[in-house]
């Protein structure tokens, strides 16, 4: 799509997954400081021109720009084209059903990079 792309999220384990195995030009870490004065620093004074929000709790849908939600068939067949050619990476962690309350606390303390997967059958 042509964008320059910046990570928004927390701590120096996704910072590097980010950076490094995700192709980010910028991150900006929401637990530092203003995150949208940071936000609009690293654009360079302007904000983002687009925003793809995945984030799984409800405060950064609503510091997140208003927009569009959705895209038009030719976005959607340009992401598609993104995950076939293997341009879209996941980052999971599969871990015990036993260590269901640390997955908690570390998913409470921002220390999960990506996805915990618990395996039901350990």
């Amino acid at each position: 799509m042509g964008f320059r792309v910046m990570a928004i999220n927390t701590g120096s384990e996704t910072q590097e997954i980010f950076l490094n195995a995700f192709g980010a030009e910028e991150f900006v870490d929401f637990a530092k400081g203003d995150v949208m004065a940071n936000v609009k620093s690293v654009a360079r004074g302007l904000g983002p021109h687009v925003a793809t929000l995945l984030a799984v709790s409800e405060n950064p849908s609503q510091q997140a720009a208003e927009g569009s939600y959705v895209g038009n068939r030719l976005d959607t067949q340009e992401a598609i084209d993104f995950f076939a050619r293997g341009l879209i990476k996941v980052p999971f962690k599969v871990g015990k059903l036993s260590e269901l309350t640390q997955a908690f606390q570390l998913l409470e303390e921002g220390k999960i990079a990506g996805r915990y997967v618990l395996d039901t059958s350990k």
